[in-house]
């Protein structure tokens, strides 16, 4: 069996990566790997430097008003770091931010904002080389692994996870459940390699997966959707785990980690809710509209241009029920088409499924009336819609193309790629509103009239 049998197929096409169609001329074929090593490290520097970039246009942003000051203050009237090891501000049981925080006052006691933002923009690049390496595996491609981590990496929906501190947890949580995913995925296939070394050090994969999934818990309630999302990658991309015990032993232990956590939320008196930007809104009529909500998120993703906030706001009968309806029938054609299409599609539809099951905790589909919108609720969903975007590019490259459907496959792939363009440029005007919150807010009610927290804040 070649290498391209061994990589998934998107509509009858290999996902191998594409070779140059002529060889490429060095001195030795021993030498070719390092420059293309070389090339491709430049590649991936770049990327992470362009992050850096964006965020540091707000890298002397003040503490935002909503959220991030309430927290110093809860920090300081705390009597220890142990006291510290509960829910926080909205009372959500989030340890780990809390700890967060306690880092970011001592900082900014001793040497201002601007090492508060340094360790904010640290988690991101961790998360980014989080998603890299769990892209990798999933694409089966380290360069369009490297494309899809850059479109997630730039987007403006990724902004406010980084330049409001208060959702930088949401980017730890990011980083935590790529690494776990990638963990589960090495332990599983340490067992199918057939060694016996191998398999000896599957369950410290599993082991250290648990592990990561327990914090990513801690440090935001989000992190529930990495358990079906270890369930998703391994029925998409490697079925076959499905039919061993040692699979669902390991799913059994991560049921047990999530057990825990549940355990420790409920003693710790955690809140299920906040009301946020919701007016007058049931819980029965907030779950109604989780797919208008869904398809909000997704949306405004894919075309940031108009709708960057930083909150949004929600009121029943702000969209009909027929719009309502509308929508959740297309997320659920969506959820069908990955289900149904799984096995021509792989990259796609697995991206589709990340998207739907890892927003779903903030979706409102439980009524819990969460949000609406929040840019930093689609953190890590936002790795599946990057991962889908991709896969539509790779199935659609030109090479693999001739005549009409070569310059039609161009025309989209110049136009996807240049959207995507455009979006770090909006991302980087976007970290620069973060500056004032005045200017931050006031786009926030271009996007979003009926965002009454940020008219409180504005007012």
């Amino acid at each position: 069996m070649t290498k391209s049998d061994r990589m998934p197929v998107i509509g009858g096409a290999s996902l191998a990566p594409i070779e140059d169609s002529e060889p490429v001329r060095v001195a030795s074929t021993e030498a070719q790997p390092a420059v293309r090593g070389w090339v491709f490290g430049s590649l991936f520097g770049a990327v992470l430097i362009a992050y850096v970039v964006i965020a540091t246009r707000s890298i002397h942003a003040p503490f935002f008003a909503l959220d991030d000051w309430d927290e110093i203050c809860l920090v300081r009237a705390s009597g220890s770091w142990l006291s510290l090891l509960g829910t926080d501000l909205y009372h959500f049981f989030r340890p780990v931010k809390n700890l967060m925080f306690l880092a970011y006052n001592w900082l900014y006691c001793h040497g201002g904002i601007e090492p508060v933002r340094v360790v904010s923009i640290s988690i991101g690049l961790f998360s980014a080389c989080a998603v890299f390496k769990l892209c990798c595996r999933l694409l089966a491609s380290r360069e369009w692994a490297l494309a899809a981590t850059a479109v997630w990496l730039l987007s403006p929906t990724l902004v406010s996870s980084t330049v409001w501190l208060s959702a930088s947890n949401i980017m730890l949580m990011t980083g935590l459940a790529a690494v776990a995913v990638i963990c589960h995925d090495r332990g599983c296939a340490a067992e199918e390699s057939g060694s016996e070394t191998d398999k000896k050090f599957s369950w410290r994969w599993t082991a250290f997966a648990t592990l990561c999934v327990f914090i990513a818990l801690a440090s935001y309630e989000g992190g529930i959707s990495v358990l079906p999302l270890f369930v998703a990658v391994d029925w998409y991309l490697h079925p076959q785990r499905l039919g061993r015990r040692s699979t669902w032993l390991k799913y059994l232990l991560y049921g047990a980690v999530l057990g825990v956590y549940l355990a420790l939320r409920h003693h710790a008196g955690s809140t299920q809710t906040v009301l946020g930007g919701f007016s007058n809104v049931s819980r029965f009529q907030a779950a109604i509209s989780s797919g208008y909500l869904t398809l909000l998120h997704g949306s405004i993703w894919l075309w940031p241009f108009t709708g960057m906030a930083v909150i949004g706001g929600y009121y029943w009968g702000q969209i009909s029920i027929t719009e309502l309806a509308m929508c959740s029938l297309i997320v659920l054609a969506a959820a069908t088409f990955a289900i149904l299409k799984r096995r021509r599609y792989p990259s796609l539809t697995l991206g589709i499924a990340w998207f739907l099951l890892a927003f779903a905790p903030m979706s409102n589909i439980l009524g819990f009336r969460n949000g609406p919108y929040c840019d930093s609720y689609i953190a890590l969903a936002s790795v599946g819609a990057a991962i889908a975007f991709v896969a539509v590019i790779r199935a659609l490259w030109p090479s693999r193309m001739s005549g009409a459907a070569r310059m039609i496959a161009l025309a989209i792939v110049t136009l996807m790629a240049a959207s995507r363009v455009g979006a770090a440029f909006e991302a980087a005007d976007w970290s620069s509103a973060w500056n004032d919150p005045a200017v931050a807010y006031a786009r926030s009610l271009q996007a979003f009239p009926q965002a009454f927290d940020a008219m409180t804040e504005l007012a």
